[in-house]
């Protein structure tokens, strides 16, 4: 142990400060010291220990001179009360507060500012240079601005905080804590001036930590006016241990405005919060389905417990204990996302100059982007917010620039139906905004692009003479399909016929060229099921038409056959044919249970068809699909349903009725969908 930490005296300030505080003008500074040690305010470290302070005499001490009303002749009094607060058990919080009543007293606003550059004068001449430190948190140019890259930072540092690379002693921090509880208006003059001095990083870290272990001092860090010490607060404010605790976007939003953070401020926090409140939401919707799902998955096949059949039971258990729980995580999340998408809304007052600062907060994610966009008050906001939102449905089917489509690279899970369900929706409210037909907005938008890929796709050979770039056109392809439908059906009572009709004959050549393809069989799966949708809604022999289409997939002739109960009725050997078929595929592992979810999608849509239709007459005819569903051995959830059960549903029976809806896999599904609605 060296010598300066087992002598008080050697230690910045403490001298200054034990005089002051056993101040009695009949004595010498000599004198006042030694009776400090007389007292034990102060002790030697013994056998080379560091020195020791006697905490509640200090904290009486101070009492008795704050009482007095006289500020310290010197800033080295501050600092040497930090080191003696550091090396002794006092009192902090009735030590800052203290302090805090002095220093807020009627004194010339000269007087505060000459005592705290004298402590950062004797900070700095005791302190070797600053080594560097791996959080760029510590960087000055964190005082004046304040956007994405710093919240980040501010964020990330609360979460795990970095300590300092160099050691600036103990009476800086506690200077900038007195600050942070009493008066943070006074931190940006005091960070600006220990920034002149390369002391900043001392004062960052000092602010961070209190707010990290305070629970009051991130309000009083929002007060601040110091963009990094502001963000401090927000992340520490939000952050409540668990998704959907801690502050809501709209309260912290609240506080920035009483303390007049400026709206550019406000802007990027607002994005910082719907970012966090996004990801909270990607982690918990899912949970309480998946729990239900797994849980179901055990009673069925009990030998898929970890650690064999023996240990279900107890598994089984446990997840029932937690779905209270995942369900409540559920709920919190989706009214903190709610309550950031209005707060970031209210400050997205320029949606055509501000979209770029928000959507990196929406995870790329088509639900919230179209959220988001509604979330604006309507009228001319909202209607350029919906724009934004298709903006980035234009540039991934590339219907900007038809021209250059087929030479354009493609993500092929683009093409998956949660992104053109989305960007439809997004289409249907901007039409209906602007007092137009959807149908012939979405037709104008998507036209070019859908004769320019046909044109690519169609071409002879094109899947050998262009490999990547033919791939990527049927990617792109079914996802303007999928668009083209989505919007047709957007009111299945009311389609859009003129958009329906140029869909299905688009997709009449789309499907045999992707089935044939062997590419991604999901982009011929997508169209093909609304293909089946849209021809539900004709009144001709349409259906009829596809299904003598040999061209076509199979999957998508068998959900037609079974989905029309009078074409089922004529030709059950068709069907039945169909039905064999699909359950004869070869998968690969990346494929498991695909036979058996199409196979259970049919008898979703026969059930669904026959009950809308009331064709009770037909309902045993779904054992047909139903036993090759079961009897794939790789989807043991398609028997958490037993056949006897969905035929009582249907059958109006109420146990088997609710049995029906509440099942994981069959609560969603359309013949649920029907049950309700009877």
């Amino acid at each position: 142990m060296t010598r300066d930490r087992a002598d008080p005296r050697l230690t910045p300030g403490v001298l200054a400060a034990a005089v002051w505080l056993m101040n009695d003008e009949r004595e010498s500074e000599a004198s006042l010291f030694k009776r400090a040690y007389f007292t034990g305010l102060l002790r030697k470290g013994r056998t080379g220990g560091p020195w020791h302070c006697n905490g509640p005499l200090l904290a009486r001490l101070l009492r008795r001179r704050v009482l007095s009303g006289e500020l310290p002749c010197h800033g080295a009094v501050l600092v040497g009360i930090g080191e003696m607060i550091a090396h002794g058990h006092a009192p902090e919080d009735e030590i800052e507060s203290s302090l805090g009543r002095l220093l807020r007293g009627a004194y010339p606003e000269a007087a505060r500012q000459r005592l705290f550059r004298q402590a950062l004068d004797l900070v700095r001449s005791k302190t070797s240079a600053t080594q560097s430190s791996p959080s760029p948190v510590y960087q000055s140019e964190h005082l004046s601005v304040m956007d994405w890259t710093r919240i980040n930072f501010a964020d990330r540092w609360m979460q795990h905080p970095v300590p300092l690379g160099s050691f600036f002693g103990y009476g800086l921090s506690f200077i900038a804590r007195i600050l942070l509880r009493n008066a943070p208006a006074r931190l940006r003059w005091f960070a600006n001036e220990a920034s002149k001095r390369s002391l900043l990083p001392a004062v960052v870290g000092s602010v961070g930590e209190a707010c990290f272990w305070n629970d009051k001092a991130p309000q009083q860090a929002l007060r601040s006016g110091v963009p990094l010490f502001v963000s401090f607060g927000v992340a520490r404010l939000r952050n409540g241990g668990e998704d959907g605790e801690g502050w809501k976007a709209s309260a912290i939003d609240a506080a920035l405005i009483d303390n007049k953070v400026a709206i550019e401020g406000r802007i990027h926090v607002s994005a910082f919060m719907l970012k966090e409140a996004v990801h909270a939401w990607h982690r918990q919707k899912n949970r309480p389905a998946e729990n239900r799902r797994r849980r179901a998955l055990l009673e069925i096949d009990p030998s898929q417990a970890v650690g064999g059949e023996r240990h279900a039971i107890f598994q089984i258990e446990r997840l029932k204990e937690e779905e209270p729980d995942l369900e409540r995580r559920r709920s919190a999340v989706m009214l903190a996302l709610d309550d950031a998408l209005q707060t970031a809304a209210q400050q997205d007052i320029d949606p055509g100059k501000l979209w770029s600062v928000f959507e990196p907060s929406l995870v790329d994610t088509p639900e919230i982007r179209h959220r988001f966009a509604m979330a604006h008050a309507d009228g001319v906001l909202r209607r350029a917010a919906l724009e934004a939102a298709l903006a980035t449905f234009d540039k991934f089917a590339a219907v900007r620039h038809p021209e250059t489509i087929s030479g354009q690279g493609f993500e092929s899970f683009r093409a998956e139906r949660e992104f053109a369900f989305w960007a439809a929706r997004s289409q249907v409210e901007l039409s209906k905004a602007n007092g137009r037909d959807p149908g012939h907005d979405a037709a104008r938008r998507i036209g070019k692009a859908e004769a320019a890929l046909r044109a690519f796709a169609l071409q002879p050979f094109a899947a050998t003479r262009f490999n990547e770039r033919f791939q990527n056109s049927l990617g792109r392809w079914s996802l303007i399909l999928q668009f083209a439908f989505l919007v047709a059906l957007s009111d299945p009572r009311a389609p859009f016929v003129i958009l329906r009709d140029a869909a299905l004959k688009s997709a009449a050549s789309f499907l045999p060229v992707a089935n044939r393809s062997g590419y991604d069989h999901r982009w011929a799966d997508a169209v093909a099921g609304l293909v089946v949708d849209a021809v539900s809604t004709t009144q001709d022999n349409t259906a009829r038409d596809w299904i003598n289409d040999e061209r076509q997939p199979a999957l998508l002739r068998t959900q037609l056959v079974w989905a029309c109960p009078a074409i089922l009725e004529t030709d059950l050997q068709l069907a039945t044919s169909l039905v064999d078929e699909i359950a004869a595929r070869k998968t690969f592992r990346s494929d498991a249970g695909r036979n058996a979810s199409d196979l259970l999608n049919i008898v979703d849509r026969a059930a669904a068809a026959m009950k809308r239709e009331d064709r009770p007459d037909l309902y045993d005819q779904l054992a047909i699909p139903y036993s090759k569903a079961v009897a794939q051995t790789d989807a043991p959830l398609a028997r958490s349903v037993s056949l006897q059960t969905l035929l009582a549903a249907l059958n109006a029976h109420p146990d088997a009725r609710t049995i029906l809806l509440k099942d994981p896999v069959w609560g969603h599904s359309r013949v649920s969908e029907t049950l309700r609605k009877d």
